[in-house]
């Protein structure tokens, strides 16, 4: 069964309008793939872990205290290799340059000790392990991103055990200095970063699955993190929060997946780190209320068409579902596979290089890796050589021109320095300006790609 959701019905929520459409057929469907088996994985991520412009996957598995990255040959057919098998109960891995040598590391928490780590790559996919933090008691979560604007990554925590919410300032060759961000997050399961009120510096998120609350966390510069808004307090066993435009209107919106109440859902950013309107009431949007035991959420343009799409996956009805964007009509969900017991955690990038995004989920219960294909018709563009295109000004500041050496059709992709997709355009023409005024400093990717050609692009937004 296939329902269109619009927003929602339940305390504390304004209330909207409601929509249901059944019998739906998906606009494209997917072919499962076996991944991994017999790894019981808590975390997975995407990146270009080996500089050879594809998209690998890595993952964290707690049954076997294993890290681990999946090398892809460019056509989503995936190596092994493990990066560390003494993470005791690995609940997270993430991805970042931490180090500012242009080399996508690797970051991962481990719940028993409450270890966090950094592994550095030299490049080949070969990395060195460094401990950054060894007290966040229960740690279920780290991230990644450049919070005081030094041109290196910070990482951030959220424990369990200890209800925090943690930075580790990087302060490269003399190494990570430690902040609680806050200590009363109770059973603080994920964290996150985003700029949320618009101000240009990259703000924290957590959700805690005690008290059932979605937080962020104002980034005040020199000040730190002390002003702590609530988006939402009903999010009953939240488990995951992530970030992402969701109506287009430039402003950073919030999603979450609750595992008690079976929920994704979206939070409206009014563009200031508003989420409640004048009458006070939360302005929470429902994808879904029937994902039996939500446990994570993710982002990305499925169908092509230019606006973000919604993933879940969810332990207790064991389904991995995508969430068709239809803006102001609500979100349609179809079923990608409904034999996944113990669904936990999601992610998406395009892994064959065909330009449609594919999926990929661990299956705690299950013990596997999957990842699916999307079978969408790949886009149909005119063929160029992607050393063709050229980027400027680089470094820049508010837009980076796009040249092309002849008319010609290009679908882009613009990633941040992890490997989170930000936007996808199609462009023909010549020229072409991409506005990046509302983005962080940093260094960002961009991939261009036409049939079975692409070629990454690095730039700097100063």
């Amino acid at each position: 069964m296939n329902t269109t959701y619009k927003t929602n019905l339940f305390l504390g929520i304004t209330p909207f309008l409601f929509t249901f459409a059944f019998g739906q057929e998906p606009p494209f469907t997917f072919t499962k793939h076996l991944l991994a088996e017999s790894i019981g994985a808590r975390s997975v991520a995407t990146a270009n872990i080996d500089g050879d412009d594809d998209i690998d996957i890595l993952s964290a598995s707690s049954n076997d205290d294993t890290i681990r990255w999946y090398e892809n040959n460019g056509s989503g057919m995936f190596s092994p290799h493990v990066i560390e098998d003494k993470a005791i109960t690995a609940f997270s891995v993430a991805v970042g340059d931490v180090d500012g040598d242009d080399i996508t590391d690797v970051l991962s928490a481990s719940y028993t000790y409450g270890t966090i780590r950094w592994y550095k790559n030299n490049g080949s996919g070969i990395f060195t392990v460094n401990d950054i933090y060894s007290g966040a008691t229960g740690a279920r979560s780290v991230a990644a991103a450049d919070i005081d604007g030094n041109g290196v990554l910070d990482v951030f925590s959220a424990s369990t055990e200890d209800n925090s919410i943690r930075w580790f300032e990087n302060k490269n060759e003399e190494g990570f200095t430690d902040y609680t961000i806050f200590a009363h997050a109770e059973g603080a399961y994920s964290v996150t970063t985003a700029d949320i009120d618009g101000d240009t510096d990259i703000d924290v998120l957590s959700a805690s699955s005690a008290d059932n609350t979605i937080r962020w966390y104002e980034n005040k510069g020199v000040d730190g993190f002390t002003c702590i808004d609530v988006i939402f307090r009903n999010a009953e066993s939240a488990s995951s929060v992530i970030t992402a435009n969701m109506d287009g209107d430039e402003d950073i919106d919030v999603l979450s997946a609750s595992y008690s109440d079976n929920s994704i859902l979206w939070y409206e950013n009014d563009g200031t780190g508003k989420f409640t309107n004048e009458q006070g009431d939360y302005m929470a949007n429902i994808i879904d209320s029937n994902a039996g035991g939500a446990r994570a959420v993710a982002v990305a343009d499925m169908d092509g068409d230019k606006d973000i799409d919604v993933l879940s996956a969810s332990y207790t009805d064991g389904t991995i579902r995508w969430y068709e964007n239809k803006g102001a009509e609500g979100f349609i969900a179809y079923t990608i596979d409904d034999n996944a017991p113990g669904a936990n955690t999601i992610a998406a990038a395009d892994f064959d290089n065909d330009g449609n995004m594919d999926v990929v989920a661990g299956i705690y219960n299950a013990a596997e890796i999957r990842w699916y294909e999307n079978n969408k018709e790949a886009l149909n563009m005119q063929r160029v050589l992607p050393q063709s295109i050229a980027l400027h000004p680089n470094p820049m500041t508010n837009v980076l021109h796009i040249s092309y050496i002849s008319t010609t059709t290009v679908n882009y992709t613009l990633y941040d320095s992890t490997g989170k997709q930000l936007s996808s355009q199609i462009h023909t023409g010549k020229e072409h300006q991409l506005e990046v005024s509302h983005l962080a400093s940093g260094t960002y990717l961009l991939k261009a790609n036409n049939d079975m050609q692409f070629k990454y692009y690095r730039f700097m937004k100063e």
